[in-house]
């Protein structure tokens, strides 16, 4: 594990925090955010010093998505490739010069290659990677990678904003809490809700299924919590958490759920 990431970070930007570099592997081609996703599981699961590793592989994770062609009308779809019909579309790397030259010896101008190439591989391992993480980052204090967070009266809450909702972690002095869904996700305009000594965390899950009036089950993983707690589905008793972690059937209904896991006395 140390030798791979040890010559994933050697082809990786790290120097320059801009975005055409700042996690950027070669020129921002697709291994920017394959590499990535390996760069932010290291910060997560095993880093003894993990901040400098979560900076670096959410820059990854979010650098290749600057090749994407998007816009409105107003903006006629696109910066690099205007028109409608280009909306959408996205390079599969990056000209940093002034002018110059893609790999299909194709001359342009800076920005995004005129050919898609392998980049939904990139997008695809973003999608796999996206998260919502909350550290006590030793520089700039608690922040949220892929969230809005305030924090307040000993609660913090982070509106989940990654794009996907399914996977939340937490990374203070002494913790690495991780809750993952298998499906559905957190709500996009609920908070995430916890206490600064962890006694509860609270959230809703939305219903994403295609036929919402029907209730189903979201499985939900969590580790990392150390002590037991209990889990509460609208209020409802539902399961036992041993310090160790585990797993839980939540029953989604159409409104969704609103989940409080509440530490055990």
């Amino acid at each position: 594990m140390d030798e791979q990431l040890a010559c994933n970070l050697s082809t990786r930007g790290w120097l320059e925090p801009n975005y055409w570099q700042m996690g950027v592997e070669g020129n921002m081609r697709y291994m920017s955010q394959m590499g990535g996703w390996s760069i932010l599981d290291y910060a997560l699961y095993f880093a003894p010093n993990p901040f400098p590793y979560l900076r670096l592989g959410y820059a990854s994770l979010l650098s290749s998505w600057a090749l994407m062609n998007t816009g409105t009308a107003a903006t006629n779809y696109g910066y690099r490739y205007p028109g409608k019909e280009n909306d959408g579309g996205a390079g599969s790397a990056y000209v940093p010069q002034a002018f110059g030259s893609n790999w299909f010896g194709k001359q342009q101008p800076r920005g995004a290659w005129q050919y898609s190439g392998e980049i939904d591989l990139g997008f695809g391992a973003a999608l796999r990677t996206a998260a919502v993480i909350v550290a006590d980052d030793p520089i700039f204090g608690r922040i949220a990678y892929g969230g809005a967070l305030t924090h307040s009266s000993g609660h913090t809450e982070v509106i989940p904003l990654d794009g996907v909702g399914r996977r939340f972690h937490l990374l203070d002095a002494k913790h690495r809490i991780h809750i993952e869904l298998d499906r559905d996700g957190f709500a996009d305009d609920k908070p995430i809700r916890f206490d600064d000594n962890l006694q509860q965390f609270i959230f809703v899950v939305e219903n994403r299924d295609p036929q919402p009036v029907n209730t189903h089950t979201t499985q939900m993983r969590i580790s990392g919590l150390q002590s037991a707690y209990e889990i509460n589905v609208d209020g409802k008793p539902l399961a036992h958490l041993p310090a160790e972690g585990g797993t839980a059937a939540l029953p989604v209904g159409e409104q969704g759920a609103t989940i409080t896991i509440l530490r055990s006395h």
